[in-house]
This record gives C-alpha cells, structure tokens and sequence, in this order.
C-alpha cells in the first residue's frame, strides 16, 4: 500500500536501500535529517530544491555522516552511539524544537534509537522516524512504538510506510 502523505506536507523520503528521511519547518524552513543515504549527493539536491537549511542531523543507529559537515558544516548532531561526544548524546526526555514541530527519543536498546516529531500543521499526526529493528525484543517495540496513538506514521530505514495500527495488528485499521 502506498501511504498518502500530504498531511506532512514538509516530510520527504529519500533513498531507495536505505530510507533517510528529511523534515522541516513551513515558516523558518530550517530542516532535519533523519539518518543518510549511501549516496548523500541525493540529500544535497534535496536540501537545494526544497530550499530549507539543515540544523540537525538525527541518527536512529551508529554510521557515517563524513561528507555531512563538508557541505553543512553548522547542524547539531543527536545519537545514541555510545563513542559520540556528550554534547551529541541523545538524552531521556530531551525536546528538540525544530520551529514549531518537536522531536523526541525514545531508546530501543544500544544504540538504536525511534525518534517522534510532533505538532505538525494542520493535526497531522505524529511521525515516528525507526531505524533497524532487526534483533530488537518484540517486547521493546510493543513498549516504545506500539503504545503510541493508532495513526501515527511509521517510516522505516528499510521498507514502506506504516501506521502504528497496522503494525499492532488492529484489524480496525485494516483497509485504510
């Protein structure tokens, strides 16, 4: 099923293998990035066309960013990986203002981390950027994931876009 995703008007894929995910502000236009494609000559052209400027780079696991700095050498960094500098750490109940959306995290386990933008215009619901989740404890993704409202949108490292409903399984959400 393809996902519509005009409610998040200010909410791009980009990727083909790997899914990185770009998002910004419609009044300040200033712009994060959820993880980075193999190839981040495809983010460049991205950040270009849609002309927004990126502040923060967030990472949902541990892996390179090297060529990042060389063209935005300004954006805040946010991980769990364990070797990053304290100022780069993710912490518990930590919000991050992106403009008027808020960004949160929520560790799944390592350094493997779920992060949840919020108060998009117009009531579109929460967006929940997710890396890998291979090996993670169903247990964990029920916790962390799973609990949250039904239409929040999932967009994965790896595969389409999903709701939380279908993911739990509600049979409710089946054919929307």
């Amino acid at each position: 099923m393809i996902e519509d995703l005009s409610r998040w008007r200010e909410l791009r894929r980009i990727g083909t293998t790997a899914n990185c995910y770009l998002i910004w502000d419609e009044i300040t236009r200033e712009a994060a990035l959820f993880d980075s494609p193999p190839d981040p000559e495809s983010i460049f052209k991205m950040i270009e066309a849609e002309a927004v400027q990126l502040r923060h780079v967030f990472l949902t696991h541990e892996q390179s960013i090297e060529l990042l700095p060389v063209h935005f050498p300004k954006f805040l960094l946010h991980t769990s990986a364990k070797n990053a500098p304290p100022q780069h750490r993710n912490r518990a109940n930590d919000f991050i203002h992106l403009g008027n959306l808020r960004i949160t995290n929520r560790t799944l386990m390592d350094d493997k981390v779920v992060y949840i933008v919020g108060n998009w215009p117009e009531d579109a619901p929460h967006v929940v950027i997710i890396g890998d989740t291979a090996g993670i404890p169903r247990e964990i993704v029920q916790e962390k994931i799973l609990t949250l409202p039904a239409e929040t949108l999932l967009c994965p490292r790896h595969g389409p876009f999903t709701r939380v409903a279908r993911l739990a399984g509600d049979p409710a959400s089946q054919g929307r």
